[in-house]
């Protein structure tokens, strides 16, 4: 024995008539996106501002004229390189499709910020009444530590280019 059983699911299943459901039908296309412009760029992000689309679900974005990716909700876009020229443009996104592509805008990333070098010694000089401590990164800096007159605690002198700092008991 064979038997059969079918499920309607939706307002189908409620007995409304197809001629009165509500919905049906792609939604229209994306409307064009307004103003767009770049915000705060870093080395590898740029923060997008614009007037979002018109029955957009999403909105995608494309380098350079390349392949439409999605756009993150806070519309930052990230991944991109250090000290490189892009030109953006943003279209938004549903059922039926992509929208048109907005204006075209350029932007430039920053230069990665690098972190100082610790300092390494190169070199420690005893003389009769003071240390000196050499430390070699991108740029000069010493320290010297020599006796306070009378107390005999250390005052230790840090140099650093035309800079000079004096650090412990005076």
């Amino acid at each position: 024995m064979l038997s059969l059983k079918l499920t309607a699911q939706g307002e189908a299943a409620f007995g409304v008539p197809p001629s009165t459901r509500s919905g049906s039908g792609p939604p229209p296309q994306p409307g064009p996106i307004q103003d767009l412009a770049v915000g705060e760029v870093s080395a590898t992000t740029a923060q997008l501002s614009f007037t979002p689309a018109a029955h957009a679900a999403i909105h995608e974005y494309r380098l350079d004229g390349g392949a439409w990716q999605a756009l993150a909700g806070n519309r930052m876009v990230t991944g991109l390189t250090p000290e490189t020229p892009y030109a953006v443009e943003v279209r938004g996104r549903n059922a039926s499709g992509g929208g048109s592509a907005s204006n075209m805008v350029e932007l430039a990333t920053t230069a990665q910020e690098v972190e100082p070098a610790a300092p390494v010694v190169t070199a420690i000089v005893m003389g009769q009444s003071e240390l000196e401590h050499i430390f070699g990164t991108d740029s000069f800096f010493r320290q010297i530590a020599q006796p306070a007159p009378g107390d005999g605690n250390l005052i230790v002198v840090t140099q650093r280019g035309q800079g000079n700092a004096r650090c412990g008991p005076s």
